[in-house]
């Protein structure tokens, strides 16, 4: 599973809280579905207000480092590990799915 989050700043929107209510809605549907793998994209790194939102998510979710990518889709960039990450994650996975080059 990968949670994708947009980081960016836009008034009204924390996404922290973002995570959190995917978290919950995930537990509410099936508490099982959260004891799968998984990774956090961090989105759009590249607008203003980013920064600031992104250091507040790494220092909440600390423990979870090694889960969390940082990505620029319309810079194309920080997309080398995380294909690493999801390669792996697949690979590790009890589900056969054919990866593509």
């Amino acid at each position: 599973m990968i949670f994708v989050i947009d980081i960016s700043y836009q008034e009204g929107r924390d996404p922290i809280e973002e995570f959190e209510i995917l978290q919950n809605e995930l537990e509410t549907y099936s508490s099982s579905i959260l004891e799968k793998p998984f990774l956090i994209v961090l989105n759009k790194i590249d607008l203003e207000g980013s920064e600031e939102n992104k250091e507040l998510f790494l220092e909440k979710y600390s423990h979870l480092k090694d889960k969390i990518f940082e990505i620029s889709a319309i810079n194309k960039e920080g997309f080398s590990g995380l294909i690493s990450s999801i390669k792996e994650l697949v690979q590790n996975s009890k589900i056969q799915v054919p990866i593509l080059a």
